[in-house]
C-alpha cells in the first residue's frame, strides 16, 4: 500500500471517528479538559474547547460551547 494511501485511510478514520468522548460521565459546569461535557448557563449541554487566554492566565483556557 503507497504512503498516500495509508495517509488518506487515517485522515478518513480520523474525520469519520470525530471528538473524543467520555461516556458515562455526567456534564462539568468548569471546563477542567478539552471536549469533555460540559453545560451552559442557558441549561443545554455543550463541550469544552480552547480560547484564547486572559492575562495572567494559565494555558489551557477552556470555555464550554454550544454543540451545535
Amino acid at each position: 500500500m503507497s504512503l498516500r494511501r495509508v495517509a488518506s485511510v487515517l485522515l478518513l478514520g480520523f474525520l469519520a471517528t470525530g471528538c473524543p468522548e467520555v461516556r458515562g460521565v455526567a456534564p462539568t459546569s468548569e471546563c477542567k479538559q478539552a471536549y469533555e461535557k460540559c453545560k451552559l448557563s442557558e441549561g443545554p449541554l455543550g463541550v469544552c474547547d480552547r480560547r484564547v487566554c486572559k492575562v495572567g492566565e494559565t494555558e489551557p483556557c477552556l470555555v464550554c460551547v454550544s454543540q451545535h
